[in-house]
């Protein structure tokens, strides 16, 4: 996701310092409505109650940490039809948050 990149570039060139308080506050709001749609309701495949789409334990791996678990957790196995849903999931996670640098960018 090209857009999503840009948007976070754009995003990084902020000086956070020279904003005002007021500003930098509703930016921390911001933040957190943004890492939390990093999330999803349903959770994981097999562990609905890991609700993050970018890390988590892998479902094999114990404790070990995986990025984009549930694709890579998917592929490691061969599921190629849970690849493909979990994709879609991931795809639509980060179409959102985009949408949300992409609010934060334009407040600034």
């Amino acid at each position: 996701m090209a857009e999503l990149k840009t948007a976070i570039d754009t995003f990084s060139k902020v000086d956070i310092a020279k904003l005002s308080t007021d500003k930098r506050n509703q930016l921390n709001k911001k933040l957190m409505v943004a890492e939390q749609a990093l999330t999803s309701e349903t959770g994981l495949p097999k562990r609905g109650w890991f609700k993050h789409q970018i890390y988590a334990p892998g479902f094999y791996t114990g404790y070990g940490v995986k990025t984009l678990t549930s694709v890579r957790d998917a592929v490691e196995q061969k599921d190629w039809k849970e690849a493909q849903e979990q994709i879609e999931v991931l795809s639509e996670t980060l179409k959102k948050f985009k949408t949300r640098i992409e609010e934060m960018n334009n407040m600034l």
